[in-house]
């Protein structure tokens, strides 16, 4: 929007009129152009004359960046280096093998995968992932025992486990 001050609907030769320029939600104020050439948000003509002045406004654009903790992937759709205001963007986490998506920190949270990025502001998303954990259970039929190293409840994915049957 454009605001006059003053505010008439014609005026006298040499009255100086103050223009403010005032961007709506995501957007920014660029600068004046037509008789005034100005880059500030305000600015005064001096009427003497007809006179045509453009204010122009731009959409503001922000960067998305990524973090990823642990092992995987994120991607976003669309995938810019930019987005405009109010843009929305899927993201995206994938695991590697034997890891699963804990959550994501920074400009966002929860654990929603695919996750749903409204920008609004330059955000940074951080998704954490965490290695899969696995129970071993070991039955035997018969006398004996079996040992097993290293000795855990659980086992972090991948993890090679020596086992030990001893006869009684």
């Amino acid at each position: 929007a454009v605001t006059r001050t003053p505010d008439l609907p014609s005026y006298a030769y040499g009255t100086p009129v103050l223009l403010t320029a005032a961007a709506a939600t995501g957007s920014h104020f660029v600068d004046w152009s037509g008789d005034v050439v100005a880059a500030t948000e305000t600015t005064t003509v001096i009427v003497d004359g007809p006179k045509l002045v453009t204010a122009t406004f731009a959409i503001n654009q922000y960067a998305l960046t990524f973090e990823t903790l642990g092992s995987g992937t994120v991607a976003a759709v669309p995938d810019l280096p930019f987005y405009d205001h109010g843009t929305t963007v899927q993201v995206t986490a994938t695991p590697a093998p034997g890891w699963h998506l804990a959550g994501w920190s920074g400009d966002a949270s929860g654990s929603a995968n695919p996750l749903t990025v409204t920008m609004d502001a330059t955000k940074e998303i951080v998704a954490t992932f965490a290695i899969d954990m696995h129970a071993l259970a070991i039955a035997t039929a018969g006398s004996g025992s079996v040992t097993r190293s290293p000795n855990l409840a659980s086992y972090p994915y991948g993890t090679v486990v020596l086992l030990t049957a001893t006869a009684i």
